[in-house]
């Protein structure tokens, strides 16, 4: 009996002293599920990788998004693995044994993400942007865009377009309006190709 009461309070003790680091162990466990043991054959890329934090997941965002980054990236590595100069790399998505993928970040409008798979020498393998239209609107037209990053593998897009008929003033004609929505998945294969799937 005495044994069970000493387990009892230790157990609690324990669990009281590691209350705090809780937090810091689910973010670990985050990243370890994120990577997969490899060799990166290019140092350079495996350097660019290691500007970047993985992305946590599920993610959602809409046209109108912030985007918080606390990491200092080198612009000349960077542009090693980007497809033009006005690419910001943001963060990791995800990994497998035969692909690296990556969120970057164009400025337009509004900051357009890409999502871009490499293979372990740094070579792009696929990209695929996550926004196609204009977000934004005028008079008788609305557009915005939404995505889901569900899993590593599936991002969930959804594209809302309102539109209604406007007269000689610009001012909505009731009874006109109409509202498309189209939802499709981004899905990135075992190979990195990237496909959609509606």
């Amino acid at each position: 009996m005495l044994a069970l009461i000493l387990v009892m309070v230790a157990v609690s003790c324990t669990n009281t002293g590691s209350t705090k680091s809780n937090g810091q162990n689910e973010i670990q466990q985050k990243v370890k599920n994120n990577s997969v043991k490899k060799e990166i054959a290019n140092k350079d890329f495996e350097k660019f990788l290691n500007q970047l934090d993985f992305l946590e997941i599920p993610n959602e965002t809409s046209c109108f998004n912030s985007y918080k980054s606390d990491n200092a990236i080198n612009q000349e590595l960077s542009l090693k693995f980007s497809e033009n100069n006005m690419e910001y790399p943001y963060k990791r998505i995800g990994s497998s044994k035969e692909y690296e993928c990556v969120m970057f970040l164009v400025p337009a409008d509004v900051l357009v993400p890409i999502i871009r798979t490499y293979d372990l020498n740094g070579k792009i393998i696929a990209t695929e942007p996550l926004f196609l239209g204009a977000c934004g609107g005028e008079p008788g037209y609305f557009h915005k865009e939404y995505f889901q990053i569900k899993s590593e593998k599936v991002i969930t897009h959804i594209d809302s377009t309102w539109t209604c008929e406007i007269d000689e003033d610009y001012n909505d004609i009731a009874g006109t309006d109409k509202l498309e929505v189209k939802t499709y998945d981004i899905v990135i294969n075992s190979d990195g190709t990237i496909a959609k799937q509606e």
